[in-house]
């Protein structure tokens, strides 16, 4: 058995049991759900002994990863297993996070469901990919100017204007999932992708880089991997904040549901607090802050957004004021270490 033959290799190694992803993606409405719970619940049933970490990959919906969470821990206790959640893998936003987006999506995602079922063998090597160019993907570039601008962010020859809100987007999403997964008892969390794995032309008209090309951080500058992108800074901003976090509570704001605020402990640092607004729809920018006000004991407060940008802040008499837009802010009782990056790696 693979257990057996990890543990004889290297008894202090752990087994990883991975990675399930949210229902949705195995299929529409319950019957995704229905092939995920059957699946694990077989696994979880008949080889609890064989793993020591159950791993879960929650795409899609940042919201509903807490859900996800606790349906791993439910199935994980309902077959008397105490083994710890972790996600190998996040990132967001994909083409399919935008509702707008589906009606143009479905032929491309047919086929890729396909290839992630295993029933059509998945291009893996440099070569396969080049030669593996979509029909459905081709004729999406055909109609580009017939598309919604939330999928033509994930497409090659897109307006300046659009990759910029992408990125946006995409540092949000990145503080977004991770504080909510960590928040929802998961032990460790790993970014996908911190970088490209071959040097490939993006402009392939192929499924697997519509939907997953623009996730990485870095990018090929000349031959080496030191291109980084906006949401580089902001994983570096999230992992400084992060570091010797103990625990991630979510604080409940009387009136205010669509705020979300998290006290953040740290071993030996001052307890963090990072906020953030709840809008419908990742692509909206346009939708005016609220003033957060909360208990602050401490002399100063010092905040950062998610996209590296200072916040106004206001304390007195034990008191915080600041600004919360959809922007994660990190507010902090020092400055915060912001990411040193030479122009030439931009």
């Amino acid at each position: 058995m693979f257990h057996a033959a990890v543990k004889a290799a290297d008894p202090a190694a752990l087994v990883v049991l991975g990675g399930a992803v949210p229902g949705a993606m195995l299929g529409d409405g319950p019957a995704g759900a229905q092939t995920w719970a059957s699946f694990f619940g077989q696994v979880l049933r008949d080889g609890p002994e064989y793993f020591d970490i159950f791993d879960i990959h929650p795409y899609g919906d940042a919201y509903e990863v807490p859900a996800l969470v606790r349906t791993c821990h439910a199935q994980l206790a309902a077959h008397g297993c105490r083994q710890p959640v972790v996600a190998s893998e996040h990132s967001g936003p994909l083409p399919t996070d935008f509702p707008d987006n589906h009606p143009y999506l479905a032929e491309v995602l047919a086929a890729h469901q396909k290839q992630f079922l295993g029933e059509v063998r998945m291009p893996d090597t440099i070569e396969d990919m080049q030669a593996a160019e979509d029909p459905a993907v081709i004729a999406l570039y055909e109609r580009m100017d017939e598309l919604p601008p939330t999928l033509q962010m994930f497409m090659a020859g897109w307006p300046t204007e659009l990759d910029d809100k992408r990125h946006r987007i995409a540092c949000r999403d990145l503080v977004v999932r991770t504080v909510l997964a960590l928040s929802a008892g998961v032990r460790r969390n790993l970014y996908y992708a911190m970088g490209p794995e071959w040097k490939l032309d993006r402009a392939l008209r192929i499924a697997p880089i519509l939907m997953f090309d623009k996730l990485k951080l870095m990018d090929y500058s000349d031959d080496t991997v030191s291109h980084r992108y906006p949401a580089a800074d902001t994983f570096e901003l999230l992992t400084r904040h992060l570091d010797k976090v103990e625990r991630v509570d979510r604080i409940t704001v009387p009136n205010h549901p669509d705020l979300y605020l998290f006290e953040i402990r740290r071993t030996n640092r001052t307890p963090l607090l990072i906020a953030w607004q709840r809008h419908d729809g990742a692509d909206r920018e346009d939708l005016p802050s609220i003033e957060l006000t909360w208990e602050w004991p401490y002399p100063s407060a010092h905040a950062v957004d998610a996209l590296c940008v200072s916040v106004p802040t206001e304390t007195h008499d034990g008191k915080l004021r600041i600004p919360v837009s959809s922007t994660p802010v990190f507010i902090d009782t020092t400055p915060a270490e912001r990411p040193a990056i030479p122009p030439s790696t931009r």
